[in-house]
């Protein structure tokens, strides 16, 4: 039996196959280039890994994006960006995506 937050579980039967420690590392970086005014060139690129040895559940996924951030006023900014990745599941292709970003932030000091 396994206990999350008091909860009790009963684990199916053979799952005990593929629990056990791995590891899970994610990274990403993006550049800015300013292109006059308060418009900025955006681009950045993500990655996250998880791995557990020998298990079907291992994934990857490679992240990018591109577009334009303009800076609102001295505490925000806001972007819209184009976004392209693919995910992989145990080493095999699993899917593609491609879609549109807007992230927008506000600090408050």
């Amino acid at each position: 039996m396994i206990e999350f937050f008091t909860l009790p579980f009963l684990p199916d039967e053979g799952s005990n196959r593929w629990s056990g420690l791995g590891i899970s590392i994610w990274g990403g970086s993006a550049y800015r280039h300013p292109l006059g005014g308060r418009a900025r060139l955006h681009s950045g690129l993500d990655m996250s890994v998880v791995n557990y040895k020998g298990s079907p559940l291992d994934r990857i996924t490679l992240l990018s994006h591109a577009g334009l951030r303009w800076l609102i006023d001295a505490e925000s900014e806001a972007s819209l960006l184009a976004s392209a990745g693919k995910h992989w599941i145990a080493a095999s292709s699993d899917s593609n995506v491609v879609g549109i970003r807007i992230e927008v932030r506000k600090c408050w000091g």
